[in-house]
């Protein structure tokens, strides 16, 4: 089996999408818009079905979907393997390294850690922000090579490792807690980051032994991590902070830890490709080493 899917036309049907159209495939790959569309519809008549919807933008077919990730993958190895041997360094190309963090992360220890890291300055990080769940679906599609995620069981083609523990607190402005209403903590006003969040009201059920279903306190939308942690600052309602956020606000007395509540940790893994570029085990090792100082061990997170 030799070049049976070849790699010009992988790399046009994944940069038809990631792109979001022909035209800016074309552009990214440094060809006519047609030579794009004549490498996909011979990848379309390879495979013996249709791959791409022509709509705008584009979007892929179940078949187009299968074959994605892999034709991601296939076509960042590629480039990865003539940046290794000099190819295209003269005209100034770098690693490019698709990664995907969750928020909080992200405003907390993330950005130190990679901004630290050797080879930040002769490659390219390209973030894609994303609650810890969605970065796990991010890598199955072959959208990002590495992420933050809450799963414990790697994507397929992947390898998992433990990356530490985020301790988040209940707190509140302590004028909040002082115009408490009558029925206290279960009516006090309350900050999500969106409407998948369910972290205060999950806590908050568990603390007062009721049902979530039963709970309906004010809930305002704050759908920022840094703007979600000033906004139980300036009192709007009490929220789950990460702990490196809600730390200095508590030494200051500018919030105080919530009556009763108790505290939840979230267990991050780092998931990325195997077998990964140079850069990106590089960067592995070094955001490994980041998170094992910065945040807490399982051991240690009760």
């Amino acid at each position: 089996m030799s070049d049976v899917l070849p790699l010009h036309q992988l790399a046009a049907l994944a940069a038809v999408i990631d792109e979001g159209g022909f035209e800016a495939a074309a552009r990214a790959l440094h060809v006519s818009p047609p030579a794009i569309s004549q490498r996909l519809k011979a990848l379309e008549k390879t495979v013996g079905r249709s791959l791409i919807q022509r709509s705008v933008p584009p979007v892929p077919t179940a078949a187009g979907e299968r074959l994605l990730p892999h034709a991601r993958r296939l076509v960042s190895m590629a480039r990865d393997a003539a940046l290794a041997v000099g190819l295209g360094a003269a005209e100034g190309e770098r690693p490019t390294l698709q990664l995907a963090v969750n928020a909080d992360s992200l405003d907390t220890w993330f950005l130190e850690s990679v901004s630290t890291w050797p080879g930040a300055h002769s490659s390219q990080l390209l973030l894609e922000r994303a609650d810890q769940e969605d970065t796990h679906t991010l890598l199955v599609t072959g959208a990002v090579q590495a992420a933050v995620t809450t799963a414990r069981v790697p994507a397929p083609g992947c390898t998992s490792e433990l990356l530490g523990v985020m301790r988040y607190l209940p707190v509140a402005a302590p004028r909040l807690l002082a115009s408490a209403p009558e029925g206290g903590l279960a009516r006090l006003p309350m900050v999500d980051y969106d409407d998948a969040d369910d972290l205060q009201r999950a806590s908050l059920a568990s603390w007062v032994g009721r049902p979530v279903s039963s709970l309906h306190p004010p809930r305002h939308k704050v759908p920022s991590s840094t703007a979600f942690a000033r906004a139980v600052e300036a009192g709007l309602g009490w929220g789950m902070l990460p702990e490196e956020q809600a730390l200095p606000a508590l030494r200051r007395g500018t919030l105080v830890p919530l009556p009763h509540g108790a505290h939840h940790d979230v267990v991050l893994f780092w998931h990325r490709w195997e077998p990964a570029s140079v850069a990106l085990t590089e960067l592995s090792a070094h955001l490994l080493g980041f998170a094992s100082a910065r945040l807490r061990r399982p051991d240690s997170a009760h």
